[in-house]
C-alpha cells in the first residue's frame, strides 16, 4: 500500500509543530548557574533560545526565561 505523499507531507508539518509547541513550553523554564555566578537574564535567556536550534521564531515565549534566584 503506498501512501500518497501529501499525507506523508502533512503529518510531517503536523508534527513539526506539535514538537516546537512542547520546546516552546519549556521556554519558561528558570534557569540558574551554579553557585549563582553567571546568575543575569541574559545567559539565563540565551540558555532558553539554545533549545531552538535553527531559527528565527521558534519560542515567543524567550522573555520569561529568568533566573532563580537574583544576584
Amino acid at each position: 500500500m503506498k501512501i500518497p505523499l501529501i499525507y506523508v507531507t502533512l503529518l510531517f508539518l503536523l508534527a513539526m509543530y506539535t514538537g516546537n509547541v512542547l520546546v516552546a513550553a519549556d521556554c519558561t523554564t528558570h534557569y540558574s548557574e551554579p553557585g549563582g555566578a553567571k546568575c543575569d537574564a541574559g545567559a539565563c535567556r540565551s540558555k532558553c533560545s539554545g533549545a531552538f536550534r535553527g531559527g528565527k521564531g521558534r519560542c515567543e515565549l524567550i522573555d520569561t526565561c529568568v533566573c532563580h534566584h537574583p544576584c
